[in-house]
């Protein structure tokens, strides 16, 4: 199955109408969401609305843009915001003194998704990739047995040795805490025709998730070419929400 997800649903008006469009043509499978964003009430509407698959895109790095959460929760977002700024690196270490931060803003947005969308999230993944950071998996935040994206395919080129191991320890641990799919590419649409065509080719043999970011001007007009089209024709479409409890 190819599970085509569209990231930063409800991040802006520009965002969620290109990925709507892609949805209703058939050029993506699901999308995930950030909540407390310009865009996040009414995506949530149109979501409903068009019975659009929705995951929850967990955010530690980007501020929000309302105030919809109140004071405290913008709080602890700008002091997340402020550390993972840092480095790159910055979130393969643990550290307790964000611990509360952390818990505080998962939980909100959690919330606040089941609130406005008025189910549960398809699965988990995070702006950044952030939902794999070493906080999230030390205290456990994503409960057990959840959906979420694992590592991309092709981020094990790291040089950096704390990288290295930090990659290693995270997909030994999310292999037997959550369910995760087989592999997780993102649209390079710099040699767009012939990578997917590798992708869709695993994607007859197991699940694969492929990420794309419509709100980028260049991948939003790949995605509405027909040699796209064609290439994911090949493969079954489907979503996290499609893989059975």
């Amino acid at each position: 199955m190819l599970i085509i997800n569209a990231d930063d649903w409800g991040v802006n008006r520009t965002c969620t109408n290109r990925i709507l469009d892609c949805y209703r043509n058939d050029r993506i499978t699901s999308t995930t969401a950030m909540l407390f964003m310009n865009d996040s009430l009414r995506a949530s509407e149109v979501a409903r609305e068009h019975g659009l698959p929705v995951g929850l895109h967990l955010n530690f790095t980007r501020e929000f843009d309302n105030t919809r959460g109140g004071a405290v929760l913008n709080d602890h977002q700008k002091r997340l915001v402020t550390y993972f700024s840092k480095s790159k690196y910055i979130r393969t270490i643990y550290n307790p003194v964000i611990r509360n931060s952390i818990l505080y803003s998962f939980m909100s947005q959690y919330d606040e998704f089941i609130k406005i969308f008025m189910k549960t999230p398809t699965h988990v993944d995070g702006h950044h990739h952030i939902h794999l950071c070493m906080n999230i998996i030390c205290d456990n935040i994503i409960p057990d047995n959840m959906k979420i994206r694992p590592r991309l395919c092709g981020s094990g080129g790291e040089k950096n040795i704390c990288a290295i191991l930090y990659g290693k320890l995270i997909d030994y641990i999310i292999h037997h805490r959550y369910r995760v799919i087989g592999s997780v590419y993102k649209l390079d649409v710099s040699r767009s025709d012939s990578k997917l065509s590798e992708i869709v080719n695993r994607a007859v043999i197991q699940n694969v998730e492929l990420i794309t970011h419509p709100a980028r001007l260049e991948e939003y007009e790949y995605l509405k070419t027909e040699s796209y089209a064609r290439l994911i024709s090949r493969a079954l479409p489907g979503s996290y929400g499609s893989i059975g409890d």
